[in-house]
């Protein structure tokens, strides 16, 4: 089963309230204002804190462990304005 996008509109991450984004490759909902990723299993995303790993948001790329990955957020991710 996919993770439906349409969903975005009304998940919120539980951690900041901020919106989430669908990074398509990793599976994940990302929340830039808490730091984190939560993943996605079989379409379900796992919103819990414990669940979610910490990452770091520099200039609109993720950077984990301190190496920065070439991951366009257009190509790779759905955003609900």
């Amino acid at each position: 089963m996919d993770f439906s996008p349409n969903l975005l509109k009304v998940l919120s991450c539980p951690v900041s309230g901020g919106k989430l984004i669908y990074n398509k490759i990793d599976n994940e909902l990302i929340s830039e204002k808490a730091g984190l990723a939560y993943p996605v299993v079989d379409g379900i995303p796992i919103l819990l804190s414990d669940k979610a790993r910490k990452i770091t948001i520099t200039n609109n790329r993720e950077q984990i462990s301190g190496e920065e990955l070439e991951k366009s957020k257009k190509s790779q991710t759905y955003r609900v304005a």
